[in-house]
């Protein structure tokens, strides 16, 4: 995996989040666009456009090993914090006073409200797709690493609305659920956010800061994701450009027994979470069939 800051980490983990999701309108890319993908592999069973980002918000935090691993496929590896600390001074520094998180995976949730077409289909009812997305991130090996391009992440769950939603776009993923989800521009610069789900409820303003900045990287660029459980039969390679960035001040509130509920309200005390926000970018993203 390349070497990123953290705050550009938890960036870019946000790249595969829409992968199984989708949203109104139709296909917008031009031949201009074009030529900033890459091309994607043969054999796809579905293909996604994916454009018009209001906005993603993403939090970066750790979690307990113990609590993910059965959900951890045969071949990918996650990146363990002390793995991690290695290239980023703030997180090494921190470990020196808190050594009992080092062998904690890095993880992210990101808030997202954005465009996409499926197959050329529409599939929300009634504008964008808000939803959440919960990752942690790691590399391929055997007998992955066959077909990973790019960086690499393991999708945990993803949360979609319980209404405006046409479910059958959805049924290959068997790590999406459905709940209350709300990513609300309440004025410029202002967001609220809002996942409700069974057993768990996280809530958030956030309030962005600073210069939006341009996260540049060489093209073409690819990611590969993942879906959670000991023998995915799905994945998806995602190809992108034209990432900014902007960092926010936020204030978050955790509740319920839910796992990440449970794993977010456990860190809060601990670890200093970073939130920032990544909006302008567009990706190209082919799903397939493990095995093929």
């Amino acid at each position: 995996m390349r070497k990123r800051s953290f705050a550009l980490f938890t960036f870019l983990m946000h790249l595969m989040s829409a992968g199984w999701l989708a949203t109104y309108g139709q296909p917008i890319t031009t031949k201009a666009d074009d030529d900033k993908f890459g091309k994607l592999p043969p054999n796809q069973i579905s293909t996604w456009e994916l454009s018009g980002v209001r906005t993603e918000i993403a939090i970066g935090h750790f979690v307990d090993p113990l609590v993910v691993r059965e959900k951890l496929p045969l071949g990918f590896r996650p990146q363990t914090v002390g793995e991690f600390a290695k290239n980023d001074p703030g997180i090494a520094k921190w470990l020196e006073d808190h050594p009992r998180y080092s062998g904690y995976l890095v993880a992210t949730l990101l808030f997202t409200s954005l465009d996409l077409v499926v197959d050329g289909a529409n599939v929300s009812k009634r504008g964008p797709v808000r939803f959440a997305d919960w990752w942690i991130w790691g590399t391929a090996a055997a007998p992955l690493d066959k077909v990973a391009l790019g960086d690499v992440a393991l999708q945990l769950a993803s949360w979609l609305p319980d209404t405006g939603i046409s479910r059958a776009k959805l049924a290959a993923d068997p790590t999406i659920s459905f709940g209350k989800v709300e990513v609300v521009n309440t004025k410029p610069g202002e967001w609220q956010v809002r996942l409700k789900i069974r057993r768990g409820e996280i809530t958030g303003e956030v309030h962005e800061q600073g210069e939006r900045t341009e996260i540049k990287y060489p093209l073409p660029a690819y990611s590969t994701i993942f879906l959670a459980g000991s023998n995915p039969s799905r994945y998806a390679i995602f190809t992108y450009y034209g990432h900014h960035l902007r960092d926010v001040k936020a204030s978050w509130k955790f509740t319920g027994n839910h796992l990440l509920t449970r794993s977010l309200s456990d860190m809060k005390a601990i670890y200093p979470f970073r939130t920032v926000i990544q909006d302008g970018w567009r990706a190209r993203a082919g799903l397939y069939k493990a095995n093929d």
